[in-house]
């Protein structure tokens, strides 16, 4: 049951980072500059990573650069078929958003 609501976690938090901040951007049809936002402190942009599935587990990926930045030790493959897709995909997260994706992942 544990396991279950964790799961259902991790997917409220994955469709709703996605749907709220980037869902244009992940399906490409959007330019990444559209899906970044200047704060009220000067223009400056926010940080978002690409969280993906990488060699079985799930990479973060600096969204400039796109560079491994930090690997969680989760296999995709022990997770809900949703949530397999939506990291087969690819999602772009802010770095307030990070830590917390991290967390429902890693419970």
């Amino acid at each position: 049951m544990k396991k279950l609501i964790r799961s259902a976690a991790v997917t409220l938090v994955i469709v709703t980072v996605a749907a709220i901040k980037c869902f244009p951007y992940i399906k490409s049809s959007v330019n990444k500059e559209d899906c970044t936002y200047a704060s009220g402190s000067g223009g400056v942009t926010e940080t978002y990573y690409r969280v993906r599935e990488y060699k079985g587990k799930i990479g973060v990926f600096d969204d400039e650069t796109n560079d491994l930045v930090q690997m969680i030790d989760v296999f995709v493959f022990t997770l809900p078929e949703n949530d397999k897709r939506i990291l087969f995909e690819g999602y772009s997260v802010e770095r307030d958003m990070l830590n917390s994706v991290i967390e429902d992942y890693t419970g």
